[in-house]
């Protein structure tokens, strides 16, 4: 589903006859679309949206660490690796284990200068949305792998520039029941249908109720893409085998 597939759909499932054509419904529709989107992408902690970084620069003696933009902006990192030894961009390096996340406390207490105690990192701590703090030290440059959760590109009108047509997301396409669900629920606020005297009063809660029930089996969906289900598994759920048995007197 494209943005203008989403558009026609939206004023069928609105129940407002040219509403693709309403200039202060097209004003409304990016906000819309990035409503229903962070509503998924929040709830579901999507496959889709995990990716590594590998261009983050360590700097000797400093204890933190920008992370990379060059693929994107990072939501949440995972985890951290230091590629050694210091090698130029575009050259092969090792990856060193996984940092092991720890507190700011931790590190300042193990660390407490960014002149002594310099080596390898080894551990992490969360700083803000654009840094983390390390330790040790690094005793010189090195390269870092950044894994973790970023915002993909939002449903746009906007086109491939070699095959001129309007470019679907993963949302909009495996997930289009959702998403669609989840806009009406902006749809109905644009509609003022969240006022007891709206056209249609219930409006809200009745999208939110369907949205949450189809958030269920989408969750379960993601827990089997990242073998998180049962058992640490793919399996599907079994309500007759899973489910943990009742206590005995």
């Amino acid at each position: 589903m494209d943005w203008n597939d989403n558009l026609r759909q939206l004023a069928v499932m609105a129940g407002e006859a040219g509403y693709q054509d309403d200039p202060d419904f097209l004003a409304i529709m990016e906000s819309c679309v990035i409503a229903g989107e962070n509503r998924i992408l929040r709830d579901f902690d999507l496959l889709s949206t995990r990716v590594t970084d590998d261009t983050g620069k360590l700097t000797q003696n400093s204890k933190l660490f920008i992370l990379p933009r060059d693929v994107g902006t990072f939501i949440v990192i995972e985890q951290l690796r230091v590629i050694t030894p210091s090698t130029p961009p575009g050259a092969r390096g090792i990856y060193g284990p996984p940092l092991l996340p720890a507190s700011k406390d931790t590190i300042d207490w193990m660390w407490p200068s960014s002149l002594a105690f310099t080596g390898v990192p080894t551990m992490w701590a969360p700083n803000d949305q654009a840094s983390v703090f390390i330790g040790g030290p690094p005793d010189q440059d090195y390269l870092m792998s950044a894994f973790g959760t970023m915002r993909p590109a939002s449903l746009s009108p906007k086109t491939d520039p070699n095959t001129g047509k309007q470019m679907p997301t993963f949302i909009s396409t495996q997930m289009r029941d959702i998403f669609l669900a989840s806009e009406m629920i902006f749809i109905t606020a644009e509609q003022h249908n969240w006022s007891a005297m709206g056209d249609d009063p219930a409006s809200a809660r009745n999208w939110t109720a369907e949205y949450q029930s189809l958030k269920t089996p989408g969750l379960i969906e993601e827990f089997r893409k990242k073998v998180q289900s049962v058992g640490f598994s793919t399996r599907l759920p079994s309500p007759t085998i899973d489910t943990p048995p009742e206590p005995r007197d």
